[in-house]
């Protein structure tokens, strides 16, 4: 059975953009939300990403749609191929780099919202423990930590101090991540995780 889900993401380029692309979301009559231009990304070895915007589609709850329903949207715009998007509020913070405080930072203000999406509440959340679970244990995985003060030192390094005043009042769970991901690590029985 095919994948279905009311929410789904794609990139879209600017020099590949028809001229009337806004007036094309808009012609959509769908929910969406475009992330500012992302002009100042730049790629592990330094040098500068292709321009580039994030585009959210909404379909609602109970309008779960198709990849190639969602495609007939996307390819208009020629943007990439769409997935499905798990974390609504954490992709809109990742439109701004909120929560990657490494990377270029962008002005919540440029986001562009359409049909009427609404977006506030994963800016509003921010003191929310699970999203601060969520940002530390996607720390852990993507940089394979399993150590507790290595995760204290990449936290200091990166400036990522909420997390980390959050780390000292709550460690208990983000424990039983680093132990059991470094025993995944010694048995080796099957891939790492990653996010």
């Amino acid at each position: 059975m095919k994948k279905r889900s009311n929410l789904w993401i794609c990139v879209i380029y600017p020099d590949s953009l028809p001229d009337d692309f806004m007036s094309i979301i808009q012609g959509w009559h769908i929910p969406c939300a475009l992330s500012p231009l992302h002009n100042k990304d730049l790629n592990g070895d330094m040098t500068e990403k292709k321009k580039h915007y994030h585009l959210m589609l909404d379909f609602g709850s109970g309008q779960n749609k198709s990849f190639d329903q969602v495609k007939s949207f996307t390819d208009q715009l020629n943007g990439t191929i769409p997935i499905i998007c798990h974390n609504r509020a954490a992709m809109l913070r990742y439109f701004i780099h909120l929560d990657n405080p490494e990377k270029r930072q962008y002005d919540k203000k440029d986001i562009q919202l359409f049909s009427g999406f609404e977006y506030l509440q994963a800016f509003e959340s921010y003191t929310n423990d699970s999203l601060i679970y969520d940002t530390i244990e996607n720390i852990i995985y993507t940089n394979m930590i399993y150590n507790y003060a290595y995760l204290v030192q990449y936290l200091r390094k990166h400036n990522y101090n909420n997390e980390l005043d959050f780390l000292r009042r709550h460690s208990n769970h983000i424990n039983y991540i680093l132990n059991g991901y470094f025993q995944l690590i010694q048995k080796n029985s099957e891939k790492i995780l990653h996010i």
